[in-house]
């Protein structure tokens, strides 16, 4: 939903009581709590205005000559000569996302597998695309049915190929789907770790001018033009889901790099002095399991106009401020899909730790369940449990094991969590005679 937790949010809102008007706090808070990508926004800029509070005197939305309102005018404490007004703004590529529809067709496959009760992870699809335009203007598409077809699409052929798995148990299958428009297929690999998907990259550019970066720097340096008479000017932008921010270390031929788009748009726009490029990267992108991908780092990389001592001391400081940005606890990608959804986030669903006569499962999972909003078929589903009645391998629901041997809760636990969910750790003692047969004392 959002790429910091939304305590981190929250306790940012409330730091800036009296440093921003109430109005401007309030209009804030409102696109917070609206579904869509403007809360991405919303979130970036509350959190730079707080970043760069925390080194020096920030006013937001101070009116420019020409009646626009950007988003941040900036001084030094110390050296009030250093000043910068900037806007903060958040790019993505939603439009490329929905022209483009895999994840959908990758989310469908995996309910069609649960339904049919198959493991997930032993599928994998692959999609074919065309290249349309001339070389330096080119645009990859996947060939793919409509977002809104692809479920009709899938039960034309999904549900007689997994019907044909539970009969037959093959160790490999596949299935196509080909017409004018789309050409796809499903595999199975009964051996398979992980679900996997093939597909030609769709969200990196070959132009420099025609991509959602170079789009987001062109339509703020418009707005901060009267600015530049007043003083240095910047753009902050920030992944709000943008391939583009995300790809620098390996580039394919053919295609640009953000710090191409932003070096060729510095040479165009004279009245921009600086613009400052956000990235929210893993710190072992390359490991082959996002668990072994470690934290989210956000990483900031500033390009000025020139060497001049005016722009090299506001480079110094917007490094400086960048020291205070929050923990990440989102990638840019997952957060711009769920800022449309209007609930809370699934907090740690699906998650839990077990050692000996304990277990620890997210708060809000077990505030879900005794709420009525979780059942324990959800439970076991998420988890990968079975109930003591069912042999699908793995392990068995640890409550209702608990329960079959006698064991009673005998301490819990609260701990608080580093995001939007709590742990509850659970003890389970000896087996108690309440709930378990009479039995001999040894001696």
């Amino acid at each position: 939903m959002f790429v910091f937790s939304r305590r981190t949010l929250q306790a940012l809102i409330n730091a800036l009581h009296g440093v921003v008007s109430d109005d401007q706090l309030q209009r804030m808070v409102d696109r917070l709590n609206t579904p869509g990508l403007d809360r991405i926004s919303a979130s970036w800029e509350l959190v730079w205005i707080s970043a760069l509070q925390s080194i020096g005197t920030v006013q937001h939305e101070k009116e420019l000559p020409d009646g626009r309102k950007p988003d941040v005018d900036f001084s030094d404490t110390g050296s009030p000569d250093i000043r910068f007004i900037a806007d903060v703004t958040a790019i993505s590529d939603i439009g490329i996302e929905e022209a483009n529809p895999v994840r959908v067709l990758s989310e469908e496959i995996v309910r069609f597998a649960r339904r049919s009760g198959l493991p997930p992870n032993s599928f994998g699809y692959s999609v074919e695309a065309r290249r349309d335009g001339r070389t330096g203007d080119r645009k990859t598409i996947l060939l793919l049915p409509k977002k809104g077809e692809i479920i009709a699409v899938l039960k034309t052929r999904l549900p007689q190929f997994m019907r044909e798995i539970l009969d037959n148990n093959p160790q490999h299958h596949t299935v196509a789907f080909h017409s004018e428009t789309y050409r796809f297929s499903v595999s199975y690999n009964a051996r398979q770790m992980y679900m996997t998907g093939s597909f030609p990259s769709y969200s990196v550019p070959d132009s420099v001018q025609k991509n959602p970066l170079w789009n987001g720097l062109r339509m703020k340096a418009q707005q901060l033009k009267s600015a530049a008479s007043v003083a240095p000017t910047g753009i902050i932008v920030c992944d709000g889901g943008c391939a583009l921010m995300r790809q620098e270390s390996y580039v394919a031929h053919g295609t640009v790099t953000a710090s191409q788009v932003v070096q060729e748009f510095l040479r165009q726009h004279t009245s921009v002095s600086f613009v400052t490029l956000l990235r929210v990267q893993r710190e072992n992108p390359m490991a082959f399991h996002s668990m072994m991908q470690g934290r989210l780092i956000v990483r900031p990389e500033i390009f000025i106009r020139d060497e001049s001592a005016a722009l090299i001391a506001i480079s110094e400081r917007i490094k400086r401020a960048s020291l205070a940005i929050p923990q990440a606890t989102l990638d840019p990608l997952n957060a711009s899909i769920r800022c449309f959804s209007d609930d809370y986030g699934f907090g740690n669903f699906g998650a839990y730790q077990m050692s000996g006569n304990t277990i620890r499962i997210p708060s809000r999972t077990l505030q879900d369940f005794l709420a009525g909003r979780r059942t324990v078929a959800d439970l076991n589903e998420a988890n990968r449990w079975h109930s003591g009645d069912a042999h699908e391998g793995g392990l068995m629901n640890p409550f209702e094991r608990f329960r079959l041997n006698g064991q009673m809760i005998t301490n819990i636990e609260v701990v608080r969590g580093d995001d939007d969910d709590d742990w509850v750790t659970i003890t389970f003692g000896a087996p108690d005679p309440a709930i378990s047969p009479f039995r001999r004392t040894p001696g």
